[in-house]
């Protein structure tokens, strides 16, 4: 309603997800931090990452999928080098059953039970690329003050390799026709980066414990302190990091202990 409010507090933790923290961090530009909050190193909102992803399902015309709850599986083998070396494709990941009404919506001129007859006979897999953390790919504000997201796609020449690598596994095994498809910017996106950590303030916003290198009771902990973007989901790396930068506070910040497990776990 246009009414300011001050609210003051020892220590603030800040976990927007890497798109809106950055955007925090921008909005709060003032005389003494003219360029955003915790951005002498001019790296806020920039390396922006967020996967390359392909959908692909196999299809064999004469063996029928009766999963009804298809159990997660993932391949790492192309993780760290293709086939013959070289560098890293990425993850390829099953996915859970695509049902005749979900596929209509791609095109919904086709019959349902087309649909149904077609995807019964169907495996359903998500190719997995890291893109790379290029300074051009940013969050910033625009003077109206909404968000605008700069990116633009990366190392898909490795990606489009491991897509081929799985196409070429699913027909070895029978899955003869293989359709792979990518929603673009409507795709699964893991958004991170925005605010790397590092050692050096100069390259990097965060410290190892998602403290601002500029200001000593900021932390950030939420995907935006990924220095590289893997190939995989990162919740449960935004989970782990979480909870070190917590034992991390309680014990340097707070000045508590870390209590030990007494139940033998």
């Amino acid at each position: 309603q246009g009414e300011i409010r001050r609210v003051e507090a020892p220590l603030v933790l800040v976990s927007c997800g890497a798109v809106n923290s950055a955007a925090l961090l921008l909005r709060s530009a003032c005389d003494q931090h003219p360029n955003g909050l915790a951005n002498s190193s001019g790296l806020v909102g920039r390396r922006y990452m967020a996967h390359l992803a392909t959908m692909m399902q196999g299809f064999h015309p004469f063996r029928i999928n009766h999963t009804v709850f298809q159990k997660t599986v993932a391949i790492n083998d192309f993780y760290l080098h293709g086939p013959e070396g070289g560098y890293p494709l990425g993850q390829i990941q099953s996915q859970g059953r695509t049902h005749g009404v979900m596929a209509q919506t791609v095109v919904p001129w086709i019959p349902l039970w087309a649909y149904n007859a077609w995807v019964a006979r169907g495996i359903d897999w998500l190719a997995i690329s890291e893109d790379l953390p290029k300074s051009e790919n940013r969050v910033t504000i625009e003077t109206n003050g909404q968000v605008r997201l700069h990116y633009r796609p990366n190392n898909v020449g490795a990606h489009n390799r491991l897509v081929r690598e799985m196409k070429r596994i699913l027909r070895r095994l029978g899955y003869w026709f293989v359709i792979a498809y990518s929603h673009k910017e409507q795709n699964t996106t893991h958004q991170c980066g925005t605010l790397c950590f590092g050692t050096n303030p100069r390259d990097s916003v965060l410290d190892s414990y998602c403290r601002s290198h500029d200001i000593e009771n900021l932390f950030v902990v939420d995907a935006s302190f990924f220095p590289s973007s893997a190939a995989v989901n990162p919740g449960l790396t935004i989970v782990a990091q979480a909870l070190r930068v917590a034992d991390h506070i309680k014990t340097t910040v707070l000045g508590l202990g870390i209590e030990k497990s007494t139940d033998g776990m």
